[in-house]
């Protein structure tokens, strides 16, 4: 079973539906603790990096750029030689053919493995906090949401993060899951004027609400994790999770 890090820094992580306040409660956390003169680092998967702008064009339904696809084969030259498995996915790309939806969730780990390579595992170090927006609950949430036997996609993608992660990841020290009906959570979206990508249908995020609540009484055996009502104000919703980041930073 994967150990908390032991990084001098604090690993802080917002999961929840699109639509939960998720994403705005962890920037109200991020410029508190910068408030306080702390150090602190607000990240985000997908990441700007490669593999997180490809999987953006990918959940949109949009061509990938060759530029971004030539990137990509460098990064896993370096990082995953002889894996030819993972090049063949981008030639699928390249093709513009689709992917399935473990070969998203591929992809989406290659962009959590630049993610803890790059960003995640040098901020720790650094004794800085980092507060992430989404992260390995995401994986667990949205693959099982899709694929009959809930139980048997948690045990793939574990298979997935160990074969693409490995021994990269590291547990959270603090996780916020946000919970809220995905009618409310898609009605917030639209509300927004947010452009509605593949995993935003309401049918879908009713069975990623159910996957989101089984992956974290999973991770709860691993850490802290606090289930947040999202359906109240956004003050409300602060003032509770301020009070349980100041007792742990």
């Amino acid at each position: 079973m994967p150990q908390l890090h032991s990084y001098p820094g604090t690993f802080i992580l917002f999961e929840g539906l699109s639509g939960s306040g998720k994403t705005f409660q962890a920037r109200r956390v991020h410029e508190e603790l910068q408030r306080q003169d702390g150090a602190v680092l607000l990240n985000q998967e997908p990441t700007s990096g490669v593999f997180g702008a490809i999987i953006r064009e990918v959940i949109e339904k949009r061509t990938v750029p060759a530029r971004l696809l030539q990137q990509a084969g460098q990064a896993l030259h370096e990082h995953f030689p002889r894996r030819f498995d993972l090049l063949d996915m981008f030639v699928k790309i390249a093709e513009d053919q689709p992917l399935n939806e473990q070969e998203r969730q591929a992809v989406f780990l290659l962009d959590r493995f630049d993610d803890l390579h790059n960003t995640i595992h040098p901020a720790l170090q650094r004794e800085m906090c980092v507060v992430q927006d989404r992260y390995d609950l995401s994986t667990y949430a949205y693959y099982s949401a899709a694929q009959p036997d809930a139980a048997e996609a948690f045990h793939t993608i574990d298979r997935l993060h160990e074969d693409i992660v490995g021994s990269l990841y590291i547990v959270p020290d603090l996780i916020f899951l946000f919970d809220l009906p995905a009618s409310v959570a898609v009605e917030r979206l639209r509300a927004s004027g947010k452009t509605m990508d593949m995993y935003e249908r309401e049918r879908y995020l009713s069975c990623v609400r159910k996957s989101y609540r089984m992956a974290g009484e999973l991770a709860a055996t691993k850490t802290q994790v606090h289930l947040v009502d999202a359906s109240r104000s956004k003050d409300e919703v602060t003032k509770e999770i301020l009070g349980i980041v100041n007792e742990v930073v």
